[in-house]
């Protein structure tokens, strides 16, 4: 599995947020120069962050976007489905016209456990833990 450019980016912006505070929106602006993207791309990743409840705007001199909640209450699994939408390992969990195969598949079972898996890990890990740096490889193999 490999997680989209969207998710990636959008991660990456939603931990710069959480890093700026609650109550100072950071301009889009600053935001595509340190993070080397396009206005116009933040744009669009922002504006399904914006529509899933997870950023607020505010227009001004002084606006820019800021999280929606506290970032210890907005997590992993939340940013990436705002972004790209269900998480799965394989695109027939999420989708099982995808494959005529799904309903006899021996593998099917496991890829769907899998992505339950990273699912229920991917909601515990809150943006205020990555800031924080609280989520070690030890932790999570020894769980």
């Amino acid at each position: 599995m490999k997680f989209s450019t969207r998710v990636r980016y959008g991660m990456r912006a939603m931990l710069e947020l959480a890093q700026s505070g609650e109550d100072r929106p950071v301009p889009l602006a600053s935001l595509a120069q340190r993070q080397n993207l396009s206005i116009k791309y933040l744009e669009n990743l922002f504006h399904a962050l914006r529509d899933a409840g997870l950023v607020l705007a505010s227009r001004g001199p002084h606006g820019g976007y800021r999280l929606a909640r506290p970032a210890d209450g907005i997590t992993v699994l939340e940013v990436a489905q705002a972004l790209d939408g269900r998480v799965h390992l394989v695109e027939c969990v999420g989708n099982p016209r995808f494959c005529d195969q799904t309903n006899h598949c021996q593998t099917f079972p496991l890829w769907a456990d899998l992505s339950r898996v990273l699912e229920v890990r991917m909601a515990q890990i809150s943006l205020s833990m990555l800031v924080r740096n609280e989520l070690s490889l030890a932790e999570v193999i020894h769980e």
